[in-house]
């Protein structure tokens, strides 16, 4: 039987106890004790539904994130991630990350919420109850897959430098709100720009990323006042500017490319999924190229 790799994300409990070397440092943090209160609530809601994974599949392989390298990929095909949103679009990455050159290889991630009371895991098809009375067919693949489109970029900034996919969406613009984002944005079939060049930022937006409650549906919502959601394996991207009242949109179709050119003065940044880790800077004079990818990322569903 396959063996399932599961890579669960740590609570916010643990990461402020990481960060500050101890409970009684990190709750005197916090002013607000309802927060800190309900820190530790779901982490312990948390802990109880991670343990009774381990205990009902304790013949899988249960690994931190930092342990998703390449040879654990290499030698799997399923990969669980338990947790929420971010944790799965972050895992999800390197998944992608890894198949931009191992084209040939199948791989299959599983999106489990691990406290559906505080998240509501719009990207994650199972909680931990669904996700155990589907894991046999989950590990003789006999469920249904959808194929996610993904996207992917390459910056020039002197030299050419891969971005990591994104699997919802990439921002490009400054990485503090304090600063103003100024980028040239044009269609490599298109003479001239498409869209102003002073905004807060750029958000290049797939399906999965035009969910309800996205940073993309809520930017929409307000410029149009009507949502924009579309499917998550639709073979095209929306590309909006946060804060403009111009409500610029324009859509990026597969086989085309997107050309920002920056002129970000202070720290201008490209980040896949808001995630950090995972950004690299796009400064004063650099260039980006964004594609629809022909990666997908194949997500198990119910």
């Amino acid at each position: 039987m396959n063996q399932l790799i599961l890579v669960p994300s740590k609570s916010r409990y643990e990461l402020e106890i990481e960060k500050y070397g101890s409970e009684a440092v990190a709750s005197r943090r916090y002013a607000a004790r309802e927060r800190w209160r309900d820190i530790k609530e779901g982490h312990d809601t948390q802990k109880r539904n991670l343990d009774y994974l381990v205990r009902r599949l304790e013949n899988d392989i249960f690994i931190d994130r930092s342990e998703l390298t390449d040879e654990v990929i290499r030698n799997n095909g399923t990969f669980v991630f338990v947790g929420g949103d971010n944790h799965f679009t972050y895992c999800s990455q390197i998944i992608l990350h890894y198949l931009q050159t191992h084209t040939d290889e199948d791989k299959s991630v599983v999106g489990v919420v691990l406290d559906a009371n505080r998240s509501s895991g719009a990207l994650l098809n199972y909680d931990v109850n669904s996700f155990l009375s589907s894991v046999d067919r989950i590990r003789k693949g006999t469920i249904t897959k959808e194929q996610w489109t993904t996207l992917e970029a390459t910056v020039n900034n002197g030299s050419n430098r891969l971005v990591t996919p994104a699997v919802c969406d990439y921002f490009v613009g400054e990485y503090s709100n304090l600063f103003m984002s100024r980028n040239d944005i044009f269609k490599a079939e298109i003479s001239g720009k498409v869209l102003p060049e002073k905004s807060s930022g750029i958000l290049v937006v797939t399906g999965a990323g035009s969910s309800p409650g996205s940073w993309y549906d809520n930017i929409h919502q307000c410029y149009f006042s009507t949502p924009d959601h579309f499917a998550r394996d639709e073979e095209s991207a929306k590309i909006i500017l946060r804060e403009n009242k111009s409500k610029a949109k324009t859509t990026l179709q597969k086989g085309k490319v997107l050309i920002i050119d920056s002129y970000n003065d202070t720290r201008g940044i490209i980040a896949p999924d808001s995630h950090e880790d995972h950004s690299i800077p796009f400064e004063m004079g650099a260039r980006l190229e964004i594609r629809i990818s022909n990666l997908k990322l194949k997500v198990v569903r119910p």
